[in-house]
């Protein structure tokens, strides 16, 4: 099942995998991370706490690009955000 709602939610990783894409107009291939996922708590910013999603089955796949265009170094390729933030809640190293 889909996303239902606009949200902050928790999730359970059920499925992942690093593949490349071309970025346009060159012959550069870029890294992605796509991840499938359950999620399984949804937060209510108006009580201020997590609850149980689990009942909806929700699932959705992210795809985050690992390495990109960086604006502040002039356009120049390089870890971007995802790649951080993937590595960190994976306990990977980038390899």
């Amino acid at each position: 099942m889909g996303l239902d709602r606009i949200g902050t939610f928790r999730c359970k990783p059920l499925e992942w995998g690093i593949d490349g894409k071309k970025k346009k107009g060159t012959e550069v291939t870029l890294p992605w991370f796509n991840v499938r996922v359950l999620l399984t708590e949804v937060y209510d910013a108006k009580e201020g706490q997590w609850f149980d999603y689990t009942g909806f089955e929700g699932e959705i796949t992210a795809f985050l690009c690992l390495y990109g265009a960086i604006k502040a170094k002039g356009g120049e390729i390089g870890p971007t955000l995802s790649m951080d933030q993937v590595k960190k809640v994976f306990g990977w190293d980038g390899r």
